[in-house]
């Protein structure tokens, strides 16, 4: 099921149960593999872009929102012309993802997910706080971020016991955007399988920085982008 939010960012419906979740043969923060229960959620079909990101920011700089200065236009994109709308945004804070999902909540007239205090009275608009527990109210109607169980979920997709959501086969540039991957954008914003909502990006008709970029469709089997 895709639904659609106010904002017009699609959301899949990502099925709850069981799981095995981790790799006993991977990292030590990925091990022992156990199985682990979550509930059916929605999740954005995509990255936030960076305009979807400033559509919210604005109106939550406007509603007693502030965010750190980390959080700048300066350090979304690089050298090359970045267009806002195609783009994920990106460097930014935990507390500053946090306090935009409450900003996207009240936006759209949800609960808010996130408080400043236990008995959650005070919605968490300021400042960095390392929330605890009873400071978030799960059964809100709000959005936020998926909990570690819930990711790993959403990007195995129906997988089961593979290192990628494609499978084992290999990572390289043309797969995923990461540090000394290869690819034209290494380091920084990556158009590169970048799915914008309606269409994958099409290398005949989108240059940036000089280069034509190869894109792929890398949709999971739960039409997720970019679960990498």
């Amino acid at each position: 099921m895709v639904a659609t939010s106010l904002l017009g960012q699609e959301m899949v419906s990502v099925p709850g149960g069981f799981y095995w979740m981790g790799d006993s043969g991977g990292l030590s923060d990925e091990q022992p593999a156990h199985f682990v229960s979550v509930f059916p959620f929605l999740m954005d079909k995509t990255e936030i872009s960076i305009e979807t990101w400033d559509d919210v920011a604005a109106w939550a700089e406007k509603n007693g929102y502030e965010f750190s200065k980390e959080t700048t236009k300066a350090q979304r994109g690089a050298s090359w012309s970045v267009d806002p709308s195609l783009h994920p945004m990106n460097m930014v804070t935990w507390y500053d993802a946090v306090k935009w999902c409450n900003a996207r909540s009240e936006m759209e007239g949800r609960t808010p997910v996130y408080y400043r205090d236990g008995i959650k009275k005070t919605v968490y608009r300021k400042g960095e706080i390392d929330l605890t527990n009873d400071m978030v109210k799960w059964s809100s109607s709000g959005y936020r971020l998926p909990t570690e169980a819930e990711w790993e979920k959403a990007a195995r997709g129906h997988l089961t016991g593979k290192n990628f959501p494609w499978g084992n086969r290999s990572v390289n540039g043309s797969l995923g955007n990461y540090r000394l991957s290869g690819d034209p954008f290494d380091n920084g914003t990556s158009p590169v399988g970048y799915y914008n909502g309606e269409q994958v990006i099409s290398p005949e008709t989108h240059s940036y920085g000089g280069e034509t970029i190869r894109t792929l469709d890398m949709s999971n089997d739960f039409g997720l982008y970019d679960m990498f």
